[in-house]
């Protein structure tokens, strides 16, 4: 039997664009200025930093080593995450759908057994098949359980395959659990792109009438203020929002929420906002404030993440207080949501957002 399996990903449809691009770059550098269309330019040039950017990965598995190499090598670039076996709960395939015409775009991605994920790349691309037996090969080779064949499941069998997965760790989904006092229980749902999502949830809290809306993000972005940066990140806090499975019904005033400034609660380099009300920020006292901060500097988010993704979400609202992250939790992950949740709800003393 080999000890070692080593696959090769080369990106070679988009080196053919990027090269193409390139040479434009490089027409447009002899062109006079008033013949050469900026735009044009800038996006020419945009494809000759992609072209030395874009990374071949090779994909090491090592029985004797038990590491899963990953080893990305562009021209310029050269970087390797390793894994260890023991730290891999399963490898799956995140498709997005209906994002490209020739078909949906899709990547592979690795579920570490203490929270988080791993994906193999920055960027879904076609070739979902391809991927799927590239995965299935590696699960194979390390001992996991097959991935799903997520082109030809129902997302009610998808849900209820991932439901089974986070009760086997936690327990029933509807089993009532006690932190401080404060009554809690795991609910799982799917993303768009069928990516598990795990929410911890109490209804021991409620805002009638409102709803504020934290989202980790990388450190130092900025999310508030005027301008179009601004208007970018609500959206794309908006975007989340929907992807992590909230509604209407949890989102009450959602076609005037506004961001806030987070500065003063310590929170802005951290957490991207959205609230119905300037109200909400009551809710950011500091004792509800403190585990945020702790959790931002213990798992913090980076804009070129190479480690796993633990982006924490927090929704205030009339449904409840409900903390959220991607992929399935072990209990150690839920348990320090349940100290965050319990600690945030314990700082109320009872004020809600007002309707």
């Amino acid at each position: 039997m080999e000890d070692k399996l080593t696959l090769h990903d080369f990106p070679v449809f988009l080196w053919l664009i990027e090269a193409v691009v390139s040479v434009l770059f490089t027409f447009f550098l002899f062109t006079p200025p008033s013949k050469a269309p900026l735009l044009l330019f800038l996006i020419a040039a945009t494809g000759v930093v992609s072209l030395v950017c874009t990374s071949a990965l090779t994909i090491a598995a090592d029985r004797r080593t038990r590491t899963l190499k990953l080893d990305y090598r562009a021209l310029v670039l050269h970087s390797v995450k390793e894994i260890p076996f023991d730290s891999l709960a399963g490898l799956r395939i995140e498709v997005n759908r209906g994002t490209s015409r020739s078909g949906p775009t899709s990547q592979i991605v690795a579920d570490l057994a203490g929270g988080g994920v791993i994906r193999f790349h920055k960027y879904a691309s076609s070739g979902y098949y391809l991927k799927l037996r590239r995965a299935e090969q590696l699960c194979t080779f390390i001992g996991l359980p097959a991935p799903e064949d997520l082109l030809n499941v129902s997302p009610a069998a998808l849900l209820q395959k991932v439901k089974q997965q986070q009760e086997t760790m936690t327990g029933p989904e509807l089993e009532i659990h006690e932190t401080d006092g404060i009554r809690w229980q795991v609910q799982t749902t799917l993303m768009m792109n069928a990516n598990p999502v795990t929410r911890w949830l109490s209804t021991d809290f409620k805002t009638p009438g409102g709803f504020l809306y934290l989202a980790q993000k990388a450190g130092g972005q900025s999310s508030s203020g005027d301008g179009l940066l601004s208007s970018i990140m609500k959206k794309l806090t908006k975007t989340s929002l929907v992807m992590y499975g909230f509604t209407e019904w949890d989102t009450p005033g959602w076609d005037g929420a506004q961001p806030l400034n987070l500065n003063a609660e310590g929170l802005e380099s951290d957490f991207a906002s959205l609230a119905s009300s300037p109200e909400a920020r009551r809710l950011l006292n500091p004792q509800a404030t403190r585990p945020l901060c702790d959790w931002a500097v213990k798992y913090p988010m980076h804009q070129f993440q190479t480690g796993p993704i633990r982006q924490l979400i927090v929704l205030f609202s009339p449904n409840g207080l409900c903390l959220a992250m991607l992929g399935a939790l072990p209990p150690d992950q839920v348990q320090e949501l349940s100290e965050i949740g319990a600690a945030m709800i314990r700082a109320q003393g009872g004020m809600g957002v007002p309707s």
